[in-house]
């Protein structure tokens, strides 16, 4: 009988120690939490969410913009220049938890600015296989001009003269930088061989479309035709 009441309370102390400890798994409310990243630059962003919340097993995301998801840590892309409200619910067995922060998107810009065209590459003969200069290497210059054929932009005064290979790169800083919009509107840079008595050699031309470099908006983009590739430094608004 002795071990019998024995075995019945250690049974007792067994189940009251599990009920003990899910009563104390229980306790353990989810705390929703999240940093974040790659916001404040010009829209399209893509904005990623590093979540941090605990005791939580499954998430929802609330972007701000109708946009939802249920992915731990997502990324998430914005389409359009805002203030976003961010709200993560964090569940768990302990219930349901939510947090929000604010994520500021800058509007995409609608200008493109030239402010300076460096010379990387060019060819140093002509169609013909011959040098541009007779008797020593080429006095080069840039102009800029819209599809109408119009000067926005002329370095003749700030040639290069003589120059060879190893004078690349050159660079022609832009006083007051070329604003280009819409951006898919085109500037055209022209390359020049100067001729004091003959009419200035055309060595190459490349096209260059704001449009097709707005991913990340970068603050250079590289344009190259022909033999002929230019650096130019940009600026968004």
């Amino acid at each position: 009988m002795k071990n019998i009441n024995i075995l019945l309370f250690a049974s007792m102390l067994s189940l009251c120690f599990a009920t003990a400890c899910k009563k104390e798994k229980a306790k353990l409310q989810p705390v929703a939490d999240f940093i974040y990243s790659g916001n404040n630059i010009p829209a399209p962003c893509t904005v990623t969410f590093n979540n941090i919340s605990t005791n939580a097993s499954s998430y929802t995301w609330d972007f701000g913009d109708n946009s939802t998801s249920s992915q731990k840590s997502p990324q998430h892309t914005y389409s359009m220049g805002g203030v976003y409200t961010v709200k993560l619910t964090a569940t768990g067995e302990g219930g349901s938890n939510t947090t929000s922060k604010t994520v500021n998107i800058q509007n995409a810009p609608t200008k493109c600015f030239i402010k300076s065209v460096t010379l990387n590459a060019m060819p140093f003969t002509d169609g013909a296989g011959a040098g541009w200069d007779p008797f020593d290497g080429p006095d080069v210059f840039i102009q800029i001009k819209n599809d109408a054929g119009t000067i926005l932009f002329d370095a003749t005064s700030a040639r290069k003269e003589n120059i060879v290979s190893t004078n690349l790169p050159i660079k022609w800083n832009i006083t007051t930088p070329i604003e280009v919009t819409p951006l898919n509107v085109r500037r055209n840079i022209y390359l020049y061989d100067f001729d004091s008595f003959d009419p200035n050699d055309l060595i190459g031309g490349v096209g260059f479309f704001p449009s097709s470099f707005t991913a990340g908006y970068p603050n250079s983009a590289m344009v190259t035709y022909q033999g002929v590739t230019f650096v130019l430094e940009l600026q968004w608004q």
